[in-house]
């Protein structure tokens, strides 16, 4: 009674060509990667910011008077409004970057 199979080894990158993707071997395939990764993070921090500046808020309004807490919930907002400026200005970076400085 045989109890061992035969077991022959296929190579699973044989009919693979080119396992890099192309468009990652220049900087145009770089930079529009990074383009398709903001698209999908913008909305992802502009909720994020949404909810800082609801918990800032709530900050300012449960303070009742006190300095500390009136600092953190400005603190808050301030962080969430200049986040979401840098999230929107690194867009605008990277589309002038893809638009008009490597066509050329």
């Amino acid at each position: 009674m045989n109890i061992i199979n035969k077991v022959y080894a296929v190579d699973p990158w044989a009919d693979v060509k080119n396992p890099v993707p192309s468009s990652l071997s220049s900087w145009e395939g770089v930079l529009a990667k990074i383009y398709e990764l903001l698209n999908f993070l913008i909305p992802f921090s502009a909720l994020i910011a949404v909810v800082m500046l609801v918990v800032g808020g709530y900050s300012l309004i449960t303070a009742m008077g006190d300095p500390d807490k009136i600092k953190k919930g400005s603190d808050i907002i301030t962080a969430a409004v200049v986040g979401m400026v840098l999230v929107l200005l690194s867009k605008l970076i990277v589309t002038f970057l893809i638009n008009n400085i490597l066509p050329t």
